[in-house]
């Protein structure tokens, strides 16, 4: 548990609703696309100049997240995610309004997928009205923001490494597998080995050192018995 724990704190960037643009994409067959034909293709959906991005691809439907500062997150995963894992059981075709300081968040699961998710300035039930006529949702949840934090929290918590996994660069097709994993591991690898190689040098120069002295010693020992 602390090293999950320790994980999540250190390695896990969650990107909030309203410094992202969320974009869908559904396909009529499974397909398996570089970053670069994303960044080339979906670019210029995202209202931010030059956007970084975080994807997933899951069944048909491709998942993309564009925002605007750059982070050293090794795993950046979306909160509007997060909560439609957390809440798409009990709530599968439903319209999340969640209440935080600065401003409302919409999130919209259907079929418990997620279908979109943005932010308002401030509450509009006109808004809300329609998307659930628009989608054909069945539920409206209102979200204060205490169960927001512990939404958020508790959806993080119960994220296993299995589910992390699609959320790293190193997930990708078998062909690039190795080469990747090679490159990751190589040098570090290389300086254990080197490391290695150093310490039993080292332990040896002592014993051929210690080798010489006994024998003088010996050597000594013996021209004196001699003399007597």
């Amino acid at each position: 548990m602390k090293l999950k724990k320790y994980f999540l704190s250190k390695f896990i960037y969650l990107l909030p609703i309203e410094e992202s643009f969320f974009f869908k994409v559904k396909f009529e067959k499974k397909v398996k696309l570089s970053d670069e034909l994303i960044n080339l293709n979906y670019k210029k959906n995202a209202p931010y100049r030059n956007p970084f991005f975080t994807k997933l691809m899951e069944g048909k439907d491709l998942y993309i997240w564009f925002y605007e500062q750059e982070n050293n997150s090794k795993i950046v995963i979306p909160e509007a995610y997060l909560l439609t894992e957390y809440y798409k059981e009990k709530n599968p075709n439903a319209l999340l309004s969640i209440q935080t300081k600065s401003s409302y968040l919409i999130v919209i699961i259907k079929d418990s997928f997620l279908l979109n998710s943005y932010s308002i300035m401030q509450r509009d039930e006109h808004l809300i009205e329609m998307e659930m006529h628009k989608h054909a949702l069945s539920s409206w949840k209102e979200i204060n923001q205490d169960e927001y934090i512990e939404s958020k929290d508790k959806a993080l918590k119960n994220l296993k490494f299995k589910d992390l996994y699609k959320w790293t660069e190193i997930n990708t097709d078998n062909s690039n597998l190795l080469p990747k994993m090679v490159n990751k591991f190589a040098y570090p690898f290389a300086f254990l080995l080197f490391f290695i190689i150093f310490i039993e040098l080292y332990h040896l120069n002592g014993v051929e050192s210690r080798l010489k002295e006994v024998e003088t010693a010996y050597r000594e020992a013996k021209s004196k018995n001699n003399e007597i």
